[in-house]
């Protein structure tokens, strides 16, 4: 088993929710309209929506996890098309996160972890692995958080992964035309394979931005 791992996860809006859910969905969805300063058609409607219901755990569901070991030097991406539901997908997750010493991401401790861990709790699924579950800020083990480190875990100063990328002359694969805005497109469409593939170049990018990155800020 790796003692390092890379990942990324991209996330879908859950069409599996109970009426009370839709009701707490639907209040927050009027709160995010107030906010706008124009006027929305259907379709941008449709769209805040769907990135409301993906980006929050309780209205979405992980769709596919990008995966890299640094010493296997082995990639591998999982999705929905690939398991009979979210529970199967992240049972296999965890077999692979449950004896990793070291978990690198983009934001993980901002969004990928918490919302691993909440989607595995729906399901009744307890990690074995306490590193994973070691979530406290200004951390850089278990979780190494390339985008908080960058940014000296200040939300203001923290660059996009593209904005990393090009300033560490990274390849980015946000020049793909997969990207999150529309993963749900792609997924509807039984696309999920493409979506796959992005997140694997997402996981790759950031392994890169952390080899450039660790000599400043080591593991500790």
């Amino acid at each position: 088993m790796s003692k390092t791992i890379v990942f990324d996860i991209e996330t879908i809006p859950n069409d599996n929710i109970s009426r009370a859910t839709e009701e707490v969905l639907d209040e927050k969805f009027q709160k995010w309209l107030s906010y706008e300063d124009k006027e929305l058609s259907s379709l941008e409607k449709e769209n805040l929506r769907n990135k409301l219901r993906s980006i929050n755990p309780y209205f979405g569901k992980v769709a596919t996890v990008g995966i890299y070991c640094p010493e296997a030097d082995k990639e591998e991406g999982l999705h929905l098309g690939d398991f009979n539901g979210e529970k199967e997908l992240l049972e296999r997750v965890w077999e692979l996160f449950n004896r990793t010493d070291l978990f690198i991401t983009f934001n993980g401790l901002g969004f990928d972890v918490p919302f691993l861990l909440t989607r595995s709790l729906v399901h009744n699924i307890i990690p074995d692995n306490r590193n994973f579950k070691t979530t406290r800020r200004f951390q850089r083990s278990p979780h190494y958080d390339t985008m908080m480190i960058l940014g000296d875990w200040d939300i203001r100063k923290t660059p996009s992964l593209r904005l990393a990328c090009e300033a560490f002359g990274i390849p980015s694969p946000k020049e793909e035309a997969v990207k999150a805005e529309n993963v749900y497109d792609y997924y509807l469409k039984g696309d999920i394979q493409k979506v796959s593939d992005y997140c694997v170049k997402d996981v790759r990018a950031t392994y890169s931005l952390f080899e450039k990155i660790v000599p400043m800020y080591p593991v500790y």
